[in-house]
């Protein structure tokens, strides 16, 4: 590999000693939203990104999609979504004519495509007021995606593939919350809910081939109907990366967290293994990077040993603290193991004013290095 092309899929996050190899699926920092079919009727089939109005699960979404420089974590931009009733359903809508739908690594902005490399897709998200937790190991968002066989018929999104979902709860706190869609999902369509069907690193069988390399079309939605009309939701910052560190995706998935400056509250959400019901899962800090000081070296978080709150399919788990003392440090290392296993997880949130606001001062704001 020559010295141009590596340095191209170097990810360096600032303010940590951490690299990742990844790409930008968007940051939209363009005047608009890119096209996906030129000659799409509607915006839904014309627009990459959208507002998707016919929801069949739960009825119309009627809302509007545009580019937004009143909010934003990645760069000055961010895509808006306003929703007048329903819910959002935000889709990256990868058809580009009639007769075709394309790869999701065929849209990106930033960054070389390396097949069988990535392991993570994160994005940020803000969501309007009044969104509450659905609790009791349940969740209120989803994150859809589909996938395709890499021989598979390109009229279709999913040919030899299937559709996945990924499942989070989440709440309103007026800051950006950082999302992270690993290879595990809670959920595949027409399967039993509750089972939990482990890491789909390569879904199709192809070896060559892994889950994001085979993913064409997903969508983010939020469930039930909304407290407030009309309602603002940004998303912003989608990137695709490798964690290079052994990590335990088998029992915990679903990753995601925010921090709250105003009441100096951190939260962390995840998913647990569903056949799991009586693991503990234990959470621990630091404020570098744990993957190389060490689980044993972290601080044990404050009331961080937890029990699964549901039973089964109800699997989902959370964290939330205001006693850890952030000081003067910028971001918050937080780390899940458990009590069974000596691997963990860990997400790394931005906690200082500068970096909450400021994407390129950001720990976890990913930039291509050239």
């Amino acid at each position: 590999m020559n010295i141009l092309k590596l340095a191209s899929l170097l990810l360096i996050t600032t303010l940590t000693s951490i690299t990742y190899a990844g790409v930008t699926l968007d940051s939209f920092e363009e005047s608009s939203i890119r096209i996906a079919d030129p000659n799409g009727s509607t915006t839904e089939t014309r627009l990459l990104w959208n507002q998707y109005e016919g929801d069949p699960t739960e009825g119309p979404d009627p809302g509007s999609e545009e580019i937004s420089n009143t909010e934003s974590i990645d760069g000055n931009q961010s895509l808006k979504i306003n929703v007048s009733s329903g819910n959002i359903y935000a889709q990256f809508y990868s058809h580009i004519n009639s007769t075709t739908w394309d790869w999701l690594r065929s849209f990106i902005t930033e960054g070389s495509w390396e097949f069988n490399t990535y392991n993570r897709l994160r994005f940020w998200v803000k969501l309007p007021p009044g969104i509450s937790k659905a609790g009791d190991g349940q969740s209120n968002t989803h994150f859809a995606t589909y996938y395709r066989k890499s021989t598979g018929d390109t009229s279709s999104a999913e040919s030899g593939g299937n559709h996945f979902y990924h499942y989070y709860d989440i709440e309103s706190t007026g800051q950006w919350h950082q999302i992270i869609v690993d290879w595990h999902p809670n959920h595949i369509r027409g399967r039993n809910g509750g089972t939990d069907w482990g890491q789909r690193e390569h879904p199709t069988g192809e070896s060559n081939f892994n889950y994001f390399d085979l993913m064409t079309r997903f969508y983010f939605d939020v469930r039930g109907d909304l407290p407030n009309y009309p309602a603002d939701f940004y998303l912003d910052g989608f990137v695709l990366y490798e964690e290079t560190n052994p990590e335990n995706i088998d029992q915990i998935y679903g990753l995601n967290g925010v921090y709250v400056p105003s009441s100096n509250e951190v939260q962390v959400g995840w998913m647990r293994d569903k056949g799991e019901n009586s693991i503990n899962h234990e959470v621990r800090y630091a404020f570098s990077n744990i993957h190389s000081l060490g689980w044993d070296n972290a601080t044990p978080a404050p009331n961080g040993i937890l029990s699964p709150k549901g039973w089964g399919g109800y699997n989902s788990m959370d964290y939330t603290s205001t006693s850890i003392q952030m000081g003067q440090n910028d971001a918050i290392y937080i780390a899940i193991k458990p009590t069974n296993s000596t691997l963990f997880r860990q997400i790394t949130i931005p906690v200082s004013e500068s970096a909450l606001s400021s994407a390129p001062n950001a720990p976890t704001n990913i930039q291509i290095s050239y």
